[in-house]
């Protein structure tokens, strides 16, 4: 071809070929093997329906238990918030009473060693004054004790 374009496709030869022609018992056959598929996919669709039924009811259950297990959780941790308030509450007025206790003490311990010095014979002018000087630190440290025994409770 000189002039570039495509030549012309060959026309039909010839009438077209005839049709197959399909015997009865051949067609029933492929019907028969048709509907055995069918019926096995069908089969195939009812399972994978019952599995996914299956498989929604179990994560329902899982998460129905898992709801129930953040409850327990929830209620477990507050119980030990709880106990854990009652604990510190108890620990700090055992704090409080040794304090209180310590306080007592130490004023006990202070008295005796004045009344010691007496039973000792200090009588002097100037074993009276250091005495009331210890006695006025005493009624100060009384005094911040109370403040501080105050201000815990």
């Amino acid at each position: 071809y000189t002039s570039g374009a495509m030549p012309a496709s060959p026309a039909p030869q010839g009438p077209a070929p005839p049709l197959m022609v399909v015997s009865p018992a051949y067609r029933k056959e492929v019907e028969a093997v048709s509907k055995i598929k069918e019926s096995v996919l069908y089969k195939e669709i009812d399972d994978i329906t019952r599995k996914y039924a299956d498989s929604s009811r179990n994560n329902q259950a899982l998460a129905r238990d898992l709801d129930a297990l953040k409850r327990q959780l929830a209620a477990r941790e507050k119980e030990f918030e709880t106990r854990e308030a009652q604990l510190r509450m108890k620990h700090d007025d055992e704090i409080t009473g040794l304090r209180r206790e310590v306080f007592v003490l130490t004023a006990k311990v202070k008295e005796g060693n004045y009344r010691t010095r007496i039973a000792s014979g200090a009588t002097t002018l100037k074993d009276e004054i250091a005495s009331k000087e210890d006695l006025a630190r005493v009624e100060n440290d009384i005094k911040e004790q109370e403040l501080i025994l105050q201000g815990f409770q």
